[in-house]
């Protein structure tokens, strides 16, 4: 399969250079045509066949010259006079060629009336010098040409690598885990092994095991809330773990099966809560409350009032869902009430 791919990517680069080709013998046709002060379609027509007979020759030394000797002895070796002697060759090769095609096939076969005139014309020094700039002015077309061509595919490439690598950046940023929490967890798991308390540790260690192979693993850029509940319940449970003091109630009112979310966004939201709660204010106690209303998820986060924690609460949340999807998508509100912070979320489904 891989191989038919390749034949096909050949064949249609080769059609491209045969219609690049045809494009130019109608086009230098015309112009030649045109410099004759007079439009005459018999003229078209001969100039189409002249230039038809003279154009393998220079394709001959155009392909060797660009696909040959620039990549070798330009790029590569920077062999500069090397590569102005093979190339004057080459280019001599075509200009002589050219001379012999038409002063002993083209002329006599269509114009035989013009023959003896070209053959002694052809001879001579000032018709070979033209001869040879026009090779070399066609040659060096298709070079600029060719370049240009790469050029923007080049650039094209680039940008399409450079986004789908800041993409992968964003991705990763939206599924780390907060490392000041985790580097609590791990030093938490081992306490309870040094204390002996290897029931424990090792329910620890399966939890943080199951929620950065979710984070880290599960290569999908969407997932079932039911998924997403199912790794918040355990990590509230590994925090209960590391901090028993912290009072955390979760509280889900209705479940829907196939209500699809962004990957880790609610898990990631409410490991920042945490993390924020933990940094920021010593009364360590958060209500969270899961439902559904309109098709809609709504998350209500509830905890103790805290003048430094209620502004840098929310734009920290703004920041991260911002980091996941479009504000069309979600719904963030604070919640006037005088002994607490809550924060209403509505979530549309996608």
């Amino acid at each position: 399969m891989q191989n038919h791919k390749t034949v096909n990517i050949d064949i249609k680069r080769i059609t491209y250079h045969l219609l690049f080709w045809l494009c130019f013998l109608i086009v230098y046709s015309f112009i030649n045509l045109v410099n004759r002060y007079s439009v005459a379609w018999d003229y078209f027509w001969l100039n189409l066949l002249d230039y038809s007979h003279s154009l393998p020759p220079l394709l001959i030394s155009n392909y060797i010259i660009v696909y040959v000797l620039i990549p070798r002895f330009i790029i590569k070796k920077r062999n500069y006079i090397v590569f102005i002697i093979l190339t004057i060759c080459c280019i001599s090769f075509t200009d002589i060629s050219d001379i012999l095609i038409r002063a002993y096939y083209y002329f006599p076969k269509y114009q035989p009336e013009y023959t003896q005139k070209y053959q002694s014309y052809s001879l001579s020094y000032d018709y070979f010098i033209i001869n040879f700039y026009n090779k070399t002015s066609i040659i060096i077309i298709f070079f600029a040409l060719k370049f240009f061509k790469d050029y923007i595919i080049g650039y094209y490439e680039n940008e399409r690598l450079k986004q789908k690598n800041d993409e992968q950046k964003i991705l990763l940023l939206k599924r780390q885990m907060h490392p000041k929490l985790l580097f609590d967890v791990l030093k938490h798991i081992k306490h309870l092994n040094e204390s002996h308390q290897e029931k424990t540790a090792a329910e620890s260690i399966a939890l943080i095991s199951n929620i950065l192979r979710y984070s880290l693993y599960k290569d999908q850029e969407f997932v079932l809330f039911t998924e997403e509940l199912s790794i918040i319940y355990k990590f509230l449970k590994l925090q209960k773990h590391n901090d028993p003091s912290f009072a955390i109630e979760l509280l889900v009112i209705k479940e829907v099966d196939h209500f699809i979310i962004q990957h880790s966004i609610l898990f990631n939201l409410i490991v920042k809560v945490i993390s924020l709660l933990t940094n920021k204010s010593s009364h360590k106690e958060i209500i969270l409350t899961f439902d559904f209303s309109h098709d809609n998820l709504v998350l209500r986060i509830c905890i103790n009032y805290n003048d430094q924690l209620k502004t840098m609460l929310y734009d920290e949340i703004s920041t991260l869902l911002d980091s996941y999807t479009p504000r069309s998508i979600y719904q963030l509100k604070s919640i006037p009430d005088k002994d607490n912070i809550i924060l209403e979320l509505l979530l549309k489904n996608q």
